[in-house]
């Protein structure tokens, strides 16, 4: 999550750009939180802390003046 908001302070700043492709590591691709950092707060308010700061940043992404897309390799599964 700390790379997620070095990555959005650089593109709240980027001129030049037109769009911003998410893509997962090593062919994966998760668009939920880090399990290992959610076990870690080990309380309720921390996974509030956690929720809220990741709203945050993808409240950020949303207003982004940028085309966003995923790239999602291999299965992808679209549920409302």
């Amino acid at each position: 999550m700390g790379d997620f908001l070095d990555v959005m302070d650089t593109l709240e700043s980027w001129e030049e750009g037109k769009a911003v492709i998410v893509r997962g590591e090593g062919g994966n691709f998760c668009s939920g939180g880090d399990l290992d950092l959610a076990r870690g707060t080990g309380n309720p308010d921390g996974g509030f802390q956690m929720a809220t700061f990741m709203n945050t940043l993808l409240d950020k992404l949303q207003t982004l003046p940028l085309i966003t897309v995923a790239l999602i390799e291999g299965c992808g599964k679209y549920e409302q």
